[in-house]
């Protein structure tokens, strides 16, 4: 009898995912097959932090960001390894980095935004993308909080108006450095804008970071 509702059950799941419709691309196969790339790099695990460093340095006009995660680390991270070693002056983590070049891109004129998840049922990470943000937010970078009823799990990163990187990793000390992670770093035009169009959909649903008086 068990077998039975358990069949029902995975059926009437498979309906309700599969219902026509539902999952219909907003493009086609051929409109995707036809999308110019001049080039793409593969960026697993510690490939991903020098290559979004380097682009970040040579962006000219625009980074915008969307992550789930971004973490800056005071101190050493909570679960890194006890042998971790830190010369005394440089960062904690690559993450760090990545914040700074973000404000040095501000500084230089780069139009910099920043997408951050903000959400009801995950605390902890809604606290530590709010301190990250307000540390972005302090140097002049437009940072904005997502809608805190839907999770915004994206990777991503758009530069200037050609370059778009994708994939698993998060700003985190244990997704660079410790992590089996893997992104894409993709130079084309189109698939900037396609992604930039929906960049401006979560924007849109999305409020800046509201940092308090003294901060």
């Amino acid at each position: 009898m068990r077998r039975v509702w358990l069949f029902i059950f995975l059926l009437a799941m498979l309906v309700a995912v599969f219902t026509p419709g539902d999952f219909l691309p907003t493009v086609t196969a051929e409109e995707i097959a036809s999308l110019p790339v001049t080039g793409v790099a593969i960026l697993s695990n510690r490939d991903y932090f020098p290559a979004v460093h380097q682009i970040f340095q040579d962006a000219e006009s625009s980074i915008r960001v969307m992550m789930f995660s971004a973490r800056y680390y005071d101190e050493k991270p909570r679960f890194a390894s006890e042998d971790l070693e830190h010369i005394p002056g440089t960062h904690w983590s690559n993450t760090n980095v990545l914040l700074d070049d973000l404000v040095a891109a501000k500084k230089r004129g780069v139009e910099v935004t920043v997408i951050l998840d903000n959400s009801t049922w995950n605390e902890s990470n809604t606290e530590l993308n709010t301190k990250f943000g307000k540390l972005l937010a302090e140097k002049g970078v437009m940072v904005y909080l997502d809608d805190p009823e839907v999770t915004t799990h994206t990777k991503l990163i758009l530069v200037d108006d050609d370059l778009t990187v994708v994939g698993s990793t998060n700003w985190s000390y244990y997704a660079l450095d410790t992590n089996n992670e893997t992104s894409v770093l993709i130079q084309s035009p189109e698939i900037n804008r396609m992604y930039g169009e929906f960049y401006a959909d979560v924007l849109a649903d999305s409020a800046p970071l509201q940092l308090t008086e003294g901060e």
